[in-house]
């Protein structure tokens, strides 16, 4: 966890912050309140009485609100957060981020390990809340693994599951970006998703089978045989 979390004083945050976790709002705080439309106090109260009020719903044990206890699962929770991002963030909330259909969702209902904890979510929910008002201005870009791990886990958890969860979401996921253990959310899509969308434009019989056969062809001409007959 980050260092400063080791300091005695951060106990006293913990208990003053009670029952929201410090790091919520030190995200609204310092990173939201830089948007040019979030207001830091009226903005605040709004959003986390949304929250808590769906958490209560719930019935959430989370034993405090962190940021991957956010429910963006929530129509209410999440168009208020993405009220204040430019256009562009729908489609990154509800594929990458958090909802039924959303790839974080998939990747828990996958793996029991990880879905115990619900551990897919809570890590794109806190790197989500981490990462999002960054893409407006020249702010250092998205949120190393420690405050990945502290947006997330609680007290007899195995932090380690976090990290499986982080390293699954870096692998599939569209709009996900990491550098130097940093990771971030951008509403352009990642390396891997222009990969699959120009893979998705060839297809096997009409376009690789004829290719590799001309490029063996090729490579083979004037070579000892008298005949050569590639894919008979």
């Amino acid at each position: 966890f980050p260092a400063h979390t080791r300091d005695a004083r951060y106990l006293d945050r913990l208990k003053a912050a009670y029952p929201i976790h410090p790091e919520v709002f030190d995200r609204l705080y310092e990173d939201w309140a830089s948007l040019e439309n979030f207001q830091r106090t009226r903005g605040v109260l709004r959003l986390m009485a949304m929250v808590v009020h769906r958490l209560w719903s719930d019935g959430n044990p989370d034993w405090m609100i962190l940021p991957g206890s956010l429910p963006l699962y929530d129509t209410q929770v999440r168009n208020e957060m993405l009220r204040f991002l430019p256009q562009g963030w729908e489609p990154v909330m509800e594929r990458d981020v958090d909802g039924a259909r959303s790839i974080p969702t998939e990747i828990d209902e996958m793996n029991p390990g990880l879905g115990s904890l619900q551990a897919a979510r809570r890590v794109a929910r806190s790197i989500f809340l981490g990462s999002a008002p960054a893409s407006t201005g020249p702010r250092i870009r998205g949120i190393n693994a420690e405050y990945v791990r502290l947006g997330c886990a609680q007290p007899g958890q195995p932090a380690g599951k976090y990290d499986d969860a982080l390293r699954h979401l870096a692998d599939q996921l569209h709009y996900l970006y990491s550098v130097n253990d940093r990771y971030w959310y951008d509403t352009q899509t990642n390396l891997r998703r222009e990969a699959e969308s120009r893979m998705s434009r060839f297809h096997r019989d009409e376009h690789l089978i004829p290719e590799l056969r001309d490029r063996l062809k090729s490579l083979i001409k004037g070579g000892p045989f008298t005949g050569v007959h590639v894919f008979t």
